[in-house]
């Protein structure tokens, strides 16, 4: 999917990360499709830490759902700033992330050392919601370079989709992949494109 409607700096005059932009059009995509907020999962770097590699940032939050219902159904008014509030809040959810803020690692080390000790498991990681906050419908990671303009993977779950995506200054693009027999990732890219366009219309109302 490409779409050049939108770019990062167009996003960013609009005083918005570009990447809680692109997030949000995501999430607001698979509700357009199925009706349903699912656990999003974006890849964020820990390089500020020496061996640093990844974290896991959820970006599906209380703003992002609330700024998807608000728009898609009950066409908000409050429209631009709700998603004055996701970027927000999406800008915060980073920094904790990239600081070693987040959770996801933190308890995956846990459960592997206490299976490597012999230890029984914590009741937590059989929990049915914290096995639904893990399976990750929506696993996204985005490029933050020119020089690759495209990149993908494929999904963590077999009801998923694997979305690789870059917001740069002349186009926003994403290489979307699924299980043919579960989601239909031409589907999505067409729902994609419309939640993008409705949030360019939204950013560019004064």
């Amino acid at each position: 999917m490409e779409y050049c409607g939108m770019t990062k700096d167009t996003i960013k005059k609009s005083k918005m990360s570009p990447d809680s932009i692109m997030q949000l059009a995501i999430q607001m995509a698979f509700y357009s499709v199925y009706k349903e907020m699912v656990p999003t999962y974006e890849s964020c770097s820990t390089a500020a830490f020496l061996k640093g590699r990844t974290d896991c940032m959820r970006s599906a939050t209380a703003a992002t759902k609330e700024a998807t219902l608000a728009i898609l159904e009950d066409d908000a008014k409050n429209a631009k700033q709700l998603l004055i509030d996701c970027s927000n809040t999406h800008g915060q959810l980073v920094k904790e992330a990239s600081m070693g803020q987040a959770f996801d690692r933190h308890l995956l080390g846990l459960k592997i050392s206490a299976e490597r000790k012999g230890m029984k498991i914590p009741a937590l990681f059989e929990d049915p919601g914290f096995l639904r906050m893990g399976h990750f419908v929506l696993s996204t990671s985005t490029l933050s370079t020119n020089t690759i303009v495209f990149g993908g993977f494929g999904p963590v779950v077999d009801d998923g989709f694997g979305i690789g995506y870059n917001v740069s200054s002349s186009r926003m693009g994403a290489v979307i992949s699924s299980h043919k027999k579960n989601r239909d990732a031409n589907e999505f890219s067409q729902a994609l494109v419309k939640s993008l366009d409705i949030l360019r219309n939204i950013m560019n109302k004064s």
